[in-house]
Parts: C-alpha cells; sequence; structure tokens
C-alpha cells in the first residue's frame, strides 16, 4: 500500500504539558490501578462532535524495552478499528514508572465521527514493550476518571476483539475545518482526485479517481470515498490490470445512492463506458455508447434522485452528448450547430430534477485537440433542445461548467475584449442576464472546471497556465469579490501543512464542502473540506453592514425553450441580509402569472442598514400551441399517378412566434403521387419559440 501519511517520528518520549497545545480533545485521565497489560496492538474508542485538527496523540504507559510503536487513526467498522487513515512511528526510551508519552506535530484533519487510537508494534520494526495500568470491568472504580466508550486489543496475526479494561488516552487539538485528504490505491503512482461529494446522515461521501496498475500515474480506476470507511474502488465493467484507460466517477447523487462515471470496458484496451454505480458502489448499470467499437463514454451529471444522467460519447468523428433513463435508454442530443462536432455537458451540469442540462457545443480541430472559435455555451431543456447562451461583447467562444439546482443560473468561461485569455461569466435565465465575472488571474485561462453554490453567489474555480508550467491556482468568487483557495481556507482555520490546494473541482449546493486534487507532501491528492453555512458567501465582507440585502427570485412553472414558460408562474423571493434585520420590502410578495404575455417584469426592493437593493424578473407565457395551415395538398383531394402537386403549407404563433415550420416535403416540393390506388397523408408540424408544438395532417387520394 502506498501511504504518504506514515511518518517516521524520532521523538523520543515526552510529557507534555497540556497548555502546549490548542485544546484537549481527548483525556481520559489516569488509570487507579496497579494491572497491567503488554498486548501488541491495543486501541481506543473516540468520538469527534465536529470537525477537529490533531495535533498530538498519548497514550499513557510504562516503557519496558527501548524501541519503536506506531501510533494510528483508525476509522470505526462496526464497533472495532478498521482501516488506517494516518499513522506515525516514534521511538521510546526506557521508562522506570508509566507516564504519558506518545508524539506531537501531527497534522492528522478528519470530520466529526467515531474513531479509533491505536498503539501498534509492527513486524520489521524494532518494537518497543508497553507496560500498560488498565481500568478492569471486575475492579470497581479502577478504570481512569473520564474513560473511553470502548477498547479493542488484537495479537497478530488475530483480528481486533472487543477487550475489558481501560486505559489512558490523550487527544490534543482543536475544533476547526480541515484537509481531508483521501490517500490513493495500492498499485500505481500515488494519483487521487475528488470531482463530487456530499454528506449524508453525518457521514461525508465523495467520488473520483484514483491510480491503481503497476507503472500508472493518472486516473485509471473509479473510486468512493466516505469519513467513515475511507478509500475504495469502484468496479470494473470488464477486469483489467495491464492497460490503462482514463477512468473516473465524476457526480454522486444528494443521497449518497447513485455514483455517475465511467468504468473500464475492455481487458485490451483503453476502451471506457458510462456507467451508473449503486448498492454502496459495488454495481454498475452501463448506459452505453454511440458505438459498438471503440466503446468511449461518460457519464457526468446526475439528478438528485438518480433517474437522469447526462454524458458524452464517441461517435467516430463527433464527441455528442446524450441523455439517460431506465425508461428512455441512451438518446443522443446533437450539437447546437449542424456542423459542430463536439457537445458536452459540463462537470456539475444538470438541475436536480434532470430536466436541465448545460454544457458546450462547438468544432474540435483534430490536430491541435482545441475549439475552433466560436464554440457556444448552451442550456438544454428536456422536450424543447439547446438555446446558445449569450456572448459578452467580443467574445469568440464560451463553455458552461455548472447550474444550479433550479436549472436558472449558470456558471461558464469564455474570451471576451475585456479579457482575451478568458474569464467567467454568470448568466440567469431568469432575468435574462449575462454577467461577466472577470479573471482572477488574467494572465492564466480559467480551467474546466467550476461550480456555484444554490442560490448563485459563491463560485469556486481554478486558473490554469496557457504554457501548462506553472501551477494551477484557485479561487472563491463571491458578492465581495475574488479570493484565492488557501488564504479563504487558512481564515477558516485549516491546517494546511504540507498542502497547496490548486484545483478545486466543486463546492456543494448550500456551500459547506468544498473538494478537489492538491498537491500534499509532493503528491497530487484527492481532498474534502467542511465549512461552516455561509461562510463561503460572507468572506470578504467588510466589518459592519455594508452590504444590502441579497435578492433572489424562486420561479416555478413549467419551462419551455428560449426563456417561456408554457403553463402558470409563480414568483415568490427570498431577501436576505445576514448583518442586520430587513427593514423595509416593496413588491416582494407572491405574484402568479397565468395568463399569457409576451413580457411582464416583477420588481423586488428591500432595504437593511447595509443599504438599498432591487431584483427584477421577467416572465413570458405562451400556453397556446402554434398553428400550421395545409394549403396544398386539399385535404381529401384526388389526383392523377404521378401528378405535380407542390407542397404549400404555412405555420403562425401570435405570442413567441414560430421557431420551426416543416412538413412531410419542404414547400414548393412535390408530393408522393407515385401509388395508384393509394390514399395518403400529408403532415404540417409547428413548433414556436417558447417549444409548443402541433402537427396537421390532410388525406388525400391517388387514382
Amino acid at each position: 500500500m502506498k501511504s504518504k501519511y506514515s511518518l517516521i517520528a524520532t521523538v523520543v518520549l515526552f510529557i507534555a504539558p497540556l497548555s502546549t497545545f490548542a485544546a484537549t480533545l481527548v483525556d481520559t485521565g489516569v488509570p487507579d490501578t496497579q494491572t497491567t497489560n503488554s498486548s501488541p496492538y491495543r486501541g481506543g474508542q473516540v468520538t469527534f462532535t465536529s470537525n477537529v485538527q490533531i495535533n498530538a496523540v498519548q497514550h499513557f504507559a510504562r516503557v519496558r524495552t527501548a524501541g519503536e510503536i506506531t501510533f494510528t487513526l483508525r476509522h470505526d467498522d462496526a464497533g472495532l478499528p478498521g482501516a488506517e487513515i494516518y499513522s506515525t512511528v516514534t521511538t521510546l526510551a526506557v521508562s522506570s514508572a508509566a507516564i504519558w508519552l506518545g508524539v506531537d506535530g501531527l497534522h492528522w484533519s478528519v470530520p466529526s465521527g467515531t474513531y479509533w487510537l491505536t498503539v501498534e508494534d509492527h513486524s520489521g520494526q524494532r518494537p518497543a514493550m508497553l507496560s500498560r495500568p488498565i481500568g478492569l470491568s471486575d475492579e470497581p472504580g479502577t478504570f481512569p476518571p473520564s474513560p473511553l466508550a470502548a477498547e479493542a486489543n488484537s495479537f497478530p496475526p488475530d483480528p481486533w476483539e472487543l477487550g475489558s479494561g481501560r486505559t489512558g488516552w490523550r487527544v490534543i487539538g482543536e475544533n476547526a475545518p480541515g484537509i481531508y485528504g483521501v490517500g490513493d490505491l495500492p498499485g500505481g503512482e500515488f494519483f487521487s482526485e475528488i470531482r463530487d461529494a456530499t454528506k449524508v446522515n453525518g457521514v461525508i461521501k465523495a467520488v473520483g479517481s484514483s491510480a491503481s496498475l503497476e507503472g500508472s500515474g493518472y486516473n485509471d480506476t473509479g473510486v468512493l470515498w466516505s469519513s467513515d470507511r475511507g478509500l475504495v474502488a469502484l468496479p470494473p465493467v470488464v477486469p483489467n490490470e495491464s492497460v490503462g484507460a482514463f477512468v473516473t466517477a465524476r457526480d454522486i447523487t444528494a443521497d449518497g445512492t447513485v455514483i455517475a462515471g465511467s468504468a473500464r470496458a475492455s481487458a485490451t484496451t483503453t476502451e471506457r463506458v458510462a456507467v451508473l454505480v449503486t448498492n454502496n458502489g459495488t454495481t454498475n448499470t452501463v448506459l452505453g455508447a454511440l458505438l459498438p467499437s471503440p466503446v468511449i463514454s461518460y457519464a457526468n451529471a446526475l439528478s438528485d434522485d438518480g433517474a437522469v444522467a447526462y454524458g458524452e460519447s464517441f461517435g467516430g468523428t463527433v464527441y455528442e452528448a446524450f441523455r439517460w433513463t431506465e425508461a428512455s435508454g441512451f438518446v443522443r442530443l446533437g450539437f447546437l450547430n449542424s456542423d459542430d462536432n463536439f457537445s458536452a455537458p459540463g462537470a456539475r451540469g444538470t438541475s436536480s430534477d434532470g430536466s436541465v442540462m448545460v454544457g458546450v457545443s462547438g468544432i474540435i480541430d483534430g490536430e491541435t485537440g482545441e475549439f475552433v472559435p466560436g464554440n457556444r455555451a448552451f442550456r438544454y431543456v428536456h422536450g424543447s433542445g439547446m438555446t446558445a447562451l449569450a456572448l459578452l461583447p467580443g467574445s469568440t467562444g464560451t463553455s458552461a461548467l455548472a447550474v444550479t439546482p433550479d436549472g436558472n443560473v449558470v456558471l461558464g468561461t469564455g474570451t471576451s475584449a475585456a479579457s482575451p485569455n478568458g474569464e467567467f461569466i454568470r448568466w440567469n435565465v431568469i432575468t435574462g442576464t449575462t454577467e461577466s465575472l472577470g479573471s482572477a488571474e488574467p494572465a492564466m485561462i480559467p480551467g474546466g472546471f467550476g461550480a456555484i453554490t444554490a442560490d448563485g453567489q459563491v463560485a469556486v474555480v481554478s486558473f490554469v497556465d496557457p504554457g501548462f508550467i506553472a501551477p494551477n491556482k484557485s479561487y472563491v468568487r463571491n458578492a465581495h469579490g475574488w479570493f484565492e483557495l488557501n488564504a479563504v481556507m487558512a481564515a477558516a482555520g485549516a491546517d494546511l501543512t504540507g498542502w497547496v490546494l490548486d484545483q478545486v473541482r466543486g463546492v456543494s449546493p448550500d456551500g459547506t464542502l468544498l473538494f478537489g486534487a492538491g498537491q500534499h507532501d509532493g503528491n497530487n491528492e484527492g481532498w474534502i473540506s467542511e465549512l461552516p453555512a455561509n461562510y463561503l458567501r460572507d468572506y470578504g465582507a467588510p466589518q459592519g453592514d455594508s452590504t444590502a440585502p441579497i435578492i433572489t427570485p424562486v420561479v416555478s412553472g413549467t419551462s419551455g425553450a428560449n426563456g417561456w414558460f408554457r403553463s402558470n408562474v409563480s414568483v415568490t423571493w427570498n431577501v436576505t441580509d445576514a448583518e442586520s434585520a430587513i427593514g423595509s420590502s416593496q413588491g416582494c410578495g407572491p405574484t402568479n402569472v397565468t395568463s399569457d404575455t409576451s413580457g411582464i417584469t416583477i420588481t423586488c426592493t428591500s432595504t437593511s442598514a447595509g443599504g438599498t437593493s432591487t431584483a427584477s424578473v421577467t416572465i413570458k407565457r405562451d400556453t397556446i400551441p402554434p398553428s400550421a395551415f395545409i394549403v396544398s395538398p386539399l385535404p381529401n383531394a384526388t389526383y392523377d399517378r404521378n401528378q405535380r402537386v407542390p407542397a404549400l403549407y404555412m405555420c403562425l404563433d401570435l405570442r413567441s412566434g414560430i421557431a420551426q415550420c416543416t412538413g412531410t416535403v419542404a414547400v414548393g416540393q412535390s408530393i408522393d403521387t407515385a401509388t395508384k390506388g393509394t390514399r395518403s397523408s400529408f403532415t404540417a408540424n409547428a413548433r414556436d419559440q417558447a417549444g409548443n408544438t402541433r402537427a396537421v395532417t390532410v388525406q388525400y387520394r391517388v387514382k
């Protein structure tokens, strides 16, 4: 097992005054007993009710024989010590009596949960022999003053088993957000990354990739990491231990039950196929691909219930976005333009109900692998298709990276006259705005990953050196500006020793989980961190209330195309100010739009001690399908065989306007009169700008 957590500490022994450290997280006190125990492995169960950073661990024992001992922190596995999270080795000198001994200078960060501290005589070490005073259940009053909930011991190769004694333990550290490194899989070079994370019943679950094949230094295996179990590999479709393939898990549902990504699909090639993984990361559902060979597809984004998946697949000369449900199967989504050869969802590119997806469509240059200028960010609405998102002035191309759970606010990148290397953009389809967020690093280019919180207020992104020489840089963007991620985390109290967080991949919708990859003691390692609610939103705010209320429209209705709705629409407002109370509001009550309109603007104005802010939303409602009129062929007409009868039809929509008008054949072309004695039909199809459709059919006869 590759382990970058095993540290060699040449610490003789220490009796550390508690004031040396930030705080005492665990302190059992000294056992009041003469009964001793010298089992080679002993562990104590600890529970942390908040995120902690451990600086030191101590155990009360007498050192009978000088040598090395290993201190570890392990997951809890059904009430016994489980997989190792951290470990360190220290050298101990003989002591004449039991004392507090251990190691300091640790940087062990874990989220809230139950864990095991252990001291272990590892094979291959020059083991120290410890004699520990222990309280026993049949010696009342001999437990330490504050015993741990449980203890366990082991005599390898025998497994861990619960013990009846209670020994002395101390943990020193602080309650603070931490950087939780996920480690990596056995085999290959040290590599891991995290693409998505969620928290379910107090347990953080995260997905990404690691290197597991001998000689591999990149993401060849999808992984699931959980704060209570550690890192495990997700299953391949086809076992493969010799050929590397770019394989990763990319999304996990909010309840942690469904994972989207790709899995190895060939034992002899680099083929990989889009999959959904269920049953605690053990079962693959193969979604399919455009071609039977080579098979190359990925699932990128999931609805909250895991029933809808979006991804991309290779089709010989194109990469094309797809949508999958159990009922429909693998459905191609096409491109914005007929000559495009690439379309794909953003990394965090679907709404919670799966009805909206955002991504990019364009032409990839076969030699450079880069977009030809003109690629466009799009918003796809199921049932209506793709719509290009607006360009900034001077833009040569845009890409959409993420969308809020309601499908209305989109985060993306694009060039502009002001930022020729690229900047970040926020589109709001409800207000119809295209907002330049600028660039924190004008000499760098925006990275291909980014995420936005549910309220649309916080974005997390990375920047990349155009020459791919200088390190990446990660930033947080909120209402107060751009902030470098490492500085943001340090201000939260996170211990960044050995870490450079240069590849942020995402943020949870509520803004409390951050995740990605970074450099940790020289290795590329995935990480997760948990932050207080609203920390990212409020970071950088001036002291006192100098900001007006935040007003966010909440619009409900059946979305159509091009910003139109096809049903009754309700508009409510979320008005918040974390720094002072809302003094007054005007126009912020619920509004229902129940009749068709080409555009009605609804405005909310609110005032707090920080000032006054106003937000508006324009609602366009069209619920009436367009009309289609067929002039030729005439209804129930009779025509001679091979008679030339030109098709003539038209479409009309008085509200949103016609988006498409097609017939069995194009206007002016001849209808089918080739077969004598047949009764044929001709259909005209109309679709308006809102996505409403109508089909009109007439029958005619050929004699």
